[in-house]
């Protein structure tokens, strides 16, 4: 028999605690509703079950993978901080190695000035021994050509040329010419002997260098130009261009120097000129420029004026006689020209030059005279009557071009 809706009933529950209950009455009977149930509707049990398991699954692979990129990028970022640091550490040491290699001293200061006081002796030699006996007879008006008297006289100095007319100044003025030669053609220039190109493009290196980060010193930058040199002079075809040059400049010198020597042999001339002066003279040039140190070969600029108000103490004054005035101030000193360029040196710093230092101070003449004495006056000649050779040479040359035909 059924129950009837007066009698006691009880409910009867069958699913998961997730579920709904409906209690019987109007007109529904008692059953039991659940979120499978609903699936389970529209899709198989076994279908619903799967699809879940592959969505909780999904999802735990999601949370790893989110797990792992945030472990990822943290050791990214711990790696690319170790990277900068590890970065610094070894430009620190590049720099620290490099400054502790030895610097490049091709030559040292005390080497430079025995080397150059040689040079010097060595070409105030060369004149006396070759060209004393020239200025001494003279020369005949027909052995001078126009081209070999300008070639001497582009050699002179302004204030060289002025003292052609002075006596006993013809063995100063040779020496000045060549050592004027020798500092245009070899000493004044950043490296004897080098071709335009290579320089250029060490150059454009070395300016590059001065912007890196971290800064390079002036001091590691200079050792680096000084390895880079002498890497380029070692090369083969730099030593036929050595050889080329040394010949192309003894040839140079022999033709300037030829209307003293009209008589001479010129392979003999040219062999003396190379092995004593531009072969000693290239190869000294070679380790000054060589050097990570500034070495540098000037004259003094000086003229009459100026003279009178310069510091002593930082020339060799050479009076008319040929005597070296041991203490200048005490007389009355007429400037007349640079007879030999002086010898300067700088050292190189961490961050540039230090201060400038005289190694051999340059020499100049001049017309001495004792206090209380009448100062000296350069002599007057009536033009037509030089009163020395060099002063005859200019005027015979003159002379010549006055009578050369226009067309030639």
């Amino acid at each position: 028999m059924f129950p009837t809706s007066g009698s006691s009933r009880s409910s009867i529950v069958v699913g998961r605690p997730d579920s709904t209950v409906l209690e019987p009455g109007n007109g529904h009977s008692a059953m039991t509703l659940t979120q499978s149930d609903e699936l389970s509707t529209f899709r198989p049990p076994e279908q619903t079950e799967f699809l879940l398991n592959q969505v909780l699954e999904r999802n735990q692979v999601l949370e790893k993978t989110r797990q792992e990129l945030e472990a990822a990028s943290s050791t990214s970022q711990s790696l690319a901080s170790q990277v900068k640091k590890l970065q610094k550490e070894l430009d620190d040491a590049h720099s620290f190695i490099f400054n502790l290699q030895p610097a490049t001293h091709v030559i040292t200061p005390t080497q430079a000035l025995e080397d150059y006081k040689t040079l010097c002796m060595k070409v105030e030699d060369w004149v006396q021994d070759n060209l004393g006996d020239g200025l001494e007879k003279g020369m005949h008006v027909d052995d001078i050509t126009i081209e070999s008297v300008e070639q001497f006289v582009s050699l002179v100095s302004p204030q060289g040329r002025s003292a052609f007319g002075i006596p006993k100044t013809a063995e100063n003025i040779l020496i000045e010419s060549i050592m004027n030669f020798l500092y245009r053609r070899i000493f004044r220039l950043d490296f004897w002997c080098m071709e335009p190109d290579a320089m250029l493009f060490l150059e454009h290196i070395e300016r590059s260098m001065h912007k890196l980060e971290p800064r390079r010193s002036f001091a590691t930058i200079r050792t680096w130009r000084s390895e880079t040199l002498l890497a380029l002079a070692n090369r083969p075809e730099y030593t036929a261009l050595k050889q080329q040059t040394l010949r192309n400049l003894t040839l140079d010198l022999s033709a300037s120097l030829s209307v003293f020597l009209p008589n001479c042999d010129v392979d003999e001339v040219c062999k003396s000129l190379q092995e004593s002066l531009i072969e000693p003279a290239a190869s000294l040039a070679h380790r000054f420029q060589l050097s990570v140190d500034r070495f540098e070969v000037e004259f003094t600029g000086l003229n009459p004026v100026s003279c009178r108000h310069a510091d002593m103490t930082l020339y060799e004054y050479q009076n008319l006689s040929g005597k070296i005035l041991k203490s200048p101030a005490a007389t009355n000193n007429v400037y007349i020209m640079d007879v030999c360029p002086g010898l300067f040196y700088t050292k190189v710093k961490a961050d540039g030059f230090g201060d400038q230092e005289v190694l051999k101070k340059p020499k100049i003449l001049v017309a001495a005279t004792k206090p209380g004495e009448r100062e000296w006056q350069p002599p007057t000649t009536r033009p037509g009557h030089p009163s020395t050779l060099l002063a005859w040479l200019d005027e015979t040359c003159a002379a010549k071009k006055r009578s050369k035909p226009w067309y030639t």
